[in-house]
């Protein structure tokens, strides 16, 4: 269990269709329990998140099975210009 509460950092590890794996979400409030997913959590990203549903925006709703918690945010690469390639 990821053991998350709003204002957690939280990578995608999975989704219903797989776009949003590997985004960095801040989680914002806990929704509800679903019945077959369980503990949802609505999201934050600074990119562009796309639901099942086709809604386009920056937030989103996970499942908490979905999430991975980031326990230390300095660890996290937000901008690929920050990434240097050594040969």
């Amino acid at each position: 269990m990821a053991n998350l509460k709003p204002g957690d950092l939280a990578e995608v590890i999975d989704s219903i269709d797989g776009a949003a794996v590997g985004q960095v979400v801040t989680v914002l409030s806990f929704e509800g329990e679903h019945s077959k997913l369980g503990r949802i959590w609505r999201c934050q990203s600074k990119q562009t998140l796309v639901t099942e549903f086709g809604g386009v925006g920056n937030t989103a709703d996970f499942a908490e099975d979905w999430l991975h918690k980031i326990d230390d945010p300095n660890t996290v690469i937000e901008d690929f210009e920050d990434l240097t390639i050594e040969h």
